[in-house]
């Protein structure tokens, strides 16, 4: 039997507040092409990946970050996300997203909303 070396390449490390961790929710998301979440917040940490397509992340009061296939980011807790959106006209985007939950209460993909977007 051959043996072969497992490749890890870091992403993204991300400090989370000093709080016990309480449940992990990750999920697959399908983005159309334009869709757009608009303005909103999440009450959990957010840690993705972008799995196919690109998108615009911005977090109020910084610059737009451009995330192409294959780039992790990072939503801080309770922090507004000025946008989350495809950046192509014309393809899909689908991002893989983890949350953690801070307290058996929290509903992380619940956001905030300042906008119709329904659900992640």
């Amino acid at each position: 039997m051959t043996e072969t070396t497992i490749l890890r390449k870091p992403l993204l490390k991300a400090t989370l507040p000093k709080k016990q961790v309480t449940a992990v929710d990750v999920r697959e998301i399908r983005f159309q092409p334009n869709q757009q979440t608009g303005r909103h917040k999440h009450p959990c940490p957010v840690i993705g990946y972008i799995a196919e397509g690109s998108a615009v992340l911005q977090i109020e009061g910084q610059p737009p970050q451009q995330l192409p296939t294959g780039s992790a980011f990072y939503e801080p807790a309770d922090v507004i996300i000025t946008r989350f959106d495809n950046a192509s006209a014309t393809a899909p985007m689908k991002p893989n997203i983890s949350s953690m939950a801070i307290s058996r209460s929290s509903k992380c993909f619940e956001a905030n909303r300042e906008s119709p977007f329904e659900s992640f």
